[in-house]
């Protein structure tokens, strides 16, 4: 059996300890192989959790789409942080 840590993609200490009492390894799904925090490589390499990445390698590209979203939520929210929110002619309330 292969326990699978989902849907979360970090798992912090003190849930691992409590969790590797039954289960050891436990796999952790990332969508990236790229910022894998520092305490879940330590876990890695003492056999406590095993990573798991999505096949192929897409992991540039998912990058750009993630900074593509970023801006654009930046962009749509700019102009929107002078006004009072959901106070407006096309407000319900």
């Amino acid at each position: 059996m292969k326990p699978v840590y989902f849907p979360f993609t970090h798992i912090s200490e003190d849930i691992l300890k409590k969790i590797s009492v039954c289960f050891r390894p436990l796999f952790v799904l990332q969508p990236l192989g790229l910022n894998i925090s520092g305490d879940m490589e330590k876990w890695v390499e003492s056999g406590l959790i095993e990573m798991r990445l999505p096949a192929g390698d897409d992991d540039g590209r998912l990058e750009v789409m993630l900074k593509d979203y970023q801006r654009g939520q930046t962009a749509y929210l700019n102009p929107l942080m002078d006004e009072v929110p959901f106070f407006n002619d096309t407000s319900v309330s």
